[in-house]
């Protein structure tokens, strides 16, 4: 009894197959962004939940989850985002992104156009210059943010000194 073994290299059909099933992706995402911005809500979810059944492991698959992601959002339908978080988890073993209501985009959009004081490098005692531009700004603005992403170092002078001014 002998067996025929042969090993068989992907060919042309095979890359080319890849190559339509991105275009294809694509394609289902631009539709689908056109549907939902024609208010064919409805048809464009339906499009896009049926494209991520099919995965690709391409750039565009993510993309594609992403979308899906955001238009639940933006319907501000909760239970399907979360049923496609799971999905999402079950997918790509990452965490899925987490759910962002209308009210906190709007919040976070508001927060984005009001002004704002960076504090940076140390915050101590010397930094009267910088409090005296935050009690300015305070006097100027009835509400602002204040970002202290670049701050290298504190003290509790510098702290005594923001909370006071």
């Amino acid at each position: 009894m002998s067996a025929d073994f042969s090993l068989s290299l992907p060919s042309e059909s095979a890359a080319s197959y890849a190559s339509a099933q991105t275009i294809d992706l694509r394609q289902t995402i631009e539709e689908a962004a056109i549907l939902f911005f024609s208010s064919q809500t409805v048809a464009a979810r339906e499009l896009l939940s049926a494209a991520r059944t099919q995965p690709t492991l391409k750039p565009d698959e993510k993309l594609a989850w992403r979308i899906l992601f955001e238009m639940h959002e933006f319907q501000g339908d909760q239970a399907a985002f979360e049923q496609h978080t799971l999905a999402h988890a079950e997918r790509f073993e990452t965490l899925p992104p987490s759910w962002q209501c209308a009210e906190t985009m709007a919040a976070q959009a508001a927060a984005d156009k009001l002004p704002a004081l960076s504090f940076r490098g140390k915050l101590s005692s010397s930094s009267g210059p910088m409090l005296d531009h935050l009690y300015q700004m305070g006097c100027r603005h009835r509400r602002f943010r204040l970002e202290f992403t670049n701050v290298s170092e504190v003290d509790l002078a510098g702290c005594r000194a923001c909370c006071v001014h």
